[in-house]
């Protein structure tokens, strides 16, 4: 589920603090994740970036049997702990701790992603 890029890119580091209960509207969310882009492409000389459903589509459509793979792995994918552990990170005692408003963005952004990817796989 994760995108093939870098973690800060798929977690909104570029949301000021100040932004993030903006996103608490479901239209905006799923705006912000239908505009993320790969920093990669299909093929090399591919001039448009693509999408991370968009990314998978074509993956599916290339290798059949990993779609079939990655929807039994989805199948067993557990929201609630996934939120658990998230938010236990906000707990931390760190010099640069997890606030928990970023933390609950987080969480929104991964189950916004995750419905994404089962609509898109039509599960």
């Amino acid at each position: 589920m994760a995108p093939a890029f870098d973690n800060g890119t798929s977690l909104g580091h570029e949301i000021a603090p100040a932004d993030l209960a903006k996103f608490l509207d479901a239209e905006r969310l799923d705006r912000y994740i239908r505009r993320g882009a790969h920093h990669l492409r299909w093929n090399v000389g591919d001039k448009k970036r693509i999408s991370h459903l968009g990314f998978l589509k074509q993956l599916f459509d290339y290798w059949p049997d990993l779609k079939t793979r990655a929807c039994e792995r989805l199948a067993s994918f557990d929201m609630g702990v996934v939120k658990g552990r998230i938010m236990e990170m906000t707990r931390f005692s760190v010099p640069a701790p997890l606030p928990e408003p970023r933390a609950a963005f987080f969480c929104r952004l991964t189950e916004a992603r995750y419905s994404a990817l089962m609509k898109s796989l039509d599960r």
